[in-house]
């Protein structure tokens, strides 16, 4: 690329002025398009072959980019990295697979087989010592960790938010967190507002959580508290109504 530029700087030179002529016959002008042509030839076969290494070598994985950042895998040590759209390494590949980027982090595998959690600098947030890390469906930047004794944990916005070791951990109750502890005591974890409850389940528009008998209610879509005042019961049939 250097070279090419260095040919493109040679050609908008001013090589038009004539000032005499050699013994042979050719003018100055002469021998100056020649070279201008040899060298542009130079640049163009430079850059193929450079195109072709570049190539032969790296391989874009089967999948778009993903925050600015796509996954490429070299051929030479069979190891995975990341690309920016300009085609420049940002990531060097020196893991054994990686993840897309997801809010900013991506799962990668190391040589040794272990999973991690790196940033868009290659900094490690969560280190590679575990067995499975997991994406969470529809929450951005949130991942299930599962370490080398089947204990689990919760890894959200930078951090372990739930230790790992727990029993099981269940999400499908986002924002609500369930997990079990290693003795079967199970609880549920507001990921939002950072609240823990005995027990959560839906309850038509919102949420119904308990904690030492106590009821509260929150909004199913974005899990904030709903004001109990304006809950009155309607009738003994269970219906609820509610002023937003």
């Amino acid at each position: 690329r250097g070279l090419f530029c260095a040919c493109c700087s040679v050609w908008s030179l001013g090589g038009n002025q004539s000032i005499g002529k050699y013994k042979n016959g050719y003018t100055p002008i002469f021998y100056y398009h020649m070279m201008r042509t040899y060298l542009l030839l130079l640049a163009f076969v430079a850059n193929y072959c450079f195109a072709q290494n570049w190539a032969l070598r790296y391989t874009i994985d089967n999948e778009p980019f993903h925050e600015g950042l796509a996954a490429f895998h070299d051929k030479d040590s069979h190891l995975h990295g990341f690309i920016n759209a300009s085609g420049e390494i940002v990531i060097s590949a020196k893991y054994e697979y990686v993840d897309n980027f997801n809010a900013g982090t991506a799962v990668v595998t190391t040589t040794e087989g272990k999973k991690g959690i790196i940033d868009k600098y290659d900094h490690f947030i969560l280190q590679p010592i575990y067995k499975y890390i997991s994406l969470v469906n529809k929450v951005p930047g949130m991942y299930e960790v599962t370490s080398d004794e089947d204990r689990h944990g919760l890894f959200y916005n930078g951090r372990l938010v739930l230790p790992v070791e727990y029993k099981y951990i269940f999400t499908y109750s986002y924002p609500f967190i369930n997990y079990q502890s290693q003795d079967g005591i199970c609880q549920d974890l507001n990921i939002i507002t950072g609240e823990v409850f005995d027990y959560v389940c839906q309850y038509g528009p919102m949420y119904l959580a308990t904690k030492n008998g106590v009821e509260y209610y929150y909004d199913l879509n974005t899990g904030e508290r709903i004001d109990t005042s304006s809950i009155q019961k309607a009738s003994s049939k269970g219906i609820v109504a509610f002023q937003d």
